[in-house]
């Protein structure tokens, strides 16, 4: 009898130890995650707060086995408005670069474009300006991600970095990707909700800075989304059941010099190029009178 007392005794010790360690664990995976949530919560106020940046855009592609890349050099003052975006097009067959620069203007904003060496210029409203090129402005686009992403995990953690994995979910996606225009570079830029349907959840990578909070980079794998889109449009468009193959599309954003970029100039070679719209314009309203 008492042998069989002292085997309920360490029974009822493991069972306490094993509670313990279970309790421990939980309660350590819940600090982890108010670890996380402030980290990215830090992450998404400073970059609400930030009036100017330098950064860079990387779209990798591959669809059908034709490879593509693009890579962009930004630069954005936030008040007053201004924005550079050199940018470089990598096709199989040729190479493309282009400048573009944003001015804010009273009534709007104006847009500057070089191709080669002809400059271009037009006139829009803000809003209008600013969505031709949202693809380009990595702290929108990131604000977005941090906004609508879940299910954070950190991968790995050193001195200067820490490393989240999370994803989209599917039925964000659309406002993710449109809202950031980022399936422009391939031609589906523009595209009701609607062409989203069957979209999965969209993996993300989030690299933030572990002292400071700030985001270092972001990383999009828009392939399943770009290749249902792509074939939604197909679809309707009754081209026979063809359907496209996206091997690649990844989007890169990387973001630099918080509150350190020097207010971006426009050259004077680009204030002086033709406005056609303005040109436009003014002839309608003499053929008018």
């Amino acid at each position: 009898m008492k042998k069989n007392h002292t085997w309920t005794k360490m029974l009822l010790c493991v069972l306490v130890i094993v509670c313990l360690a279970g309790c421990g664990n939980e309660k350590q995976a819940q600090q982890v995650n108010t670890q996380q949530a402030v980290t990215l919560e830090t992450t998404q106020k400073i970059l609400g707060e930030t009036q100017n940046y330098t950064g860079h855009l990387q779209v990798v592609s591959d669809m059908e086995g034709e490879s593509s890349q693009v890579d962009a050099n930004i630069e954005m003052n936030q008040e007053p408005l201004r924005m550079k975006i050199d940018e470089t097009l990598q096709f199989p067959q040729q190479t493309i670069k282009n400048v573009t620069y944003v001015k804010g203007t009273e009534s709007g904003a104006d847009i500057y474009r070089n191709y080669g060496d002809q400059w271009t210029e037009m006139s829009f409203e803000k809003d209008a300006a600013m969505a031709s090129v949202q693809i380009y402005h990595i702290q929108s686009n990131m604000q977005s991600v941090l906004a609508y992403g879940t299910n954070w995990v950190e991968d790995e953690t050193s001195d200067k970095a820490l490393l989240f994995h999370g994803n989209i979910p599917a039925k964000d996606a659309f406002s993710v990707v449109e809202g950031g225009k980022l399936l422009q570079l391939a031609g589906m830029g523009g595209m009701a909700e609607k062409y989203y349907a069957g979209v999965a959840d969209i993996p993300v990578t989030f690299t933030i800075d572990s002292q400071s909070g700030q985001p270092i980079s972001c990383t999009m794998d828009l392939s399943d989304t770009l290749e249902t889109v792509t074939n939604n449009v197909l679809q309707e468009l009754n081209h026979d059941n063809t359907k496209i193959s996206v091997t690649k599309y990844d989007a890169i954003m990387e973001i630099s010099k918080w509150n350190e970029t020097p207010t971006i100039e426009i050259p004077k070679e680009a204030q002086s190029a033709i406005n056609y719209e303005q040109e436009i314009t003014d002839m309608q309203k003499d053929a008018a009178a």
